[in-house]
């Protein structure tokens, strides 16, 4: 990265026969083969999007969006970095595309990873508010509306997440430890019923 930085940008020279910076740079040329791949990258990524990729963080959704231009960014840098000073004589072949892609892929999974890491870590947060609350409240039967209004100020709404989505995410991840159940029985599956021994244990 440092030696991308210190390489000298050339850019077009005017009439003087000097460089010229509010002249437009020299532009790169990708191979047949390269450009073969960046529109396979596309029309895959295109079917993501149209399944929900990133639906829960627009954030990363947008970064999907813009995945081909990065990819392109990082081919122009890398391309750059084989050729030197020289590497406008050179178009960008199908073989640094390919790396420029995986490198791109590498940072999609990272994000994917902070991103559900993020995601799990606020889920359980939520989780535990509403096991203090329903323990506090000794609230054997209750539906989501009652935890919406009792815990406005502690579980909130956010750009990514409604407060009863969050609600939501949290009830199933209680309801996997036992700690909550849906009740079936009246067939309003609305309703829920907790595990009494929450507050027999204090």
């Amino acid at each position: 990265i440092v030696e991308l930085a210190s390489m000298p940008v050339p850019y077009n020279t005017d009439n003087t026969g000097q460089a010229n910076s509010k002249v437009q740079p020299h532009v790169l040329t990708i191979s047949k083969e390269g450009n073969d791949q960046l529109r396979q990258l596309d029309r895959l990524i295109v079917t993501m999007l149209k399944g929900g990729a990133g639906t829960q963080h627009p954030r990363w959704r947008s970064w999907l969006v813009r995945m081909v231009s990065q990819v392109i960014r990082i081919a122009g840098l890398l391309h750059a970095y084989k050729y030197g000073t020289g590497f406008l004589d050179h178009e960008i072949t199908a073989e640094t595309v390919e790396r420029a892609i995986h490198l791109g892929a590498y940072y999609k999974s990272e994000a994917d990873r902070i991103l559900n890491n993020h995601t799990n870590n606020e889920v359980a947060e939520n989780a535990g508010i509403i096991r203090e609350y329903i323990t506090r409240k000794k609230l054997a039967r209750f539906r989501v509306k009652e935890l919406r209004d009792g815990l406005r100020r502690r579980i909130q709404d956010d750009p990514k997440q409604t407060q009863t989505h969050k609600i939501k995410l949290a009830l199933g991840h209680l309801e996997e430890e036992g700690v909550v159940s849906q009740d079936s029985e009246s067939g309003k599956r609305s309703e829920w019923t907790a595990n009494s021994q929450l507050w027999n244990d204090q």
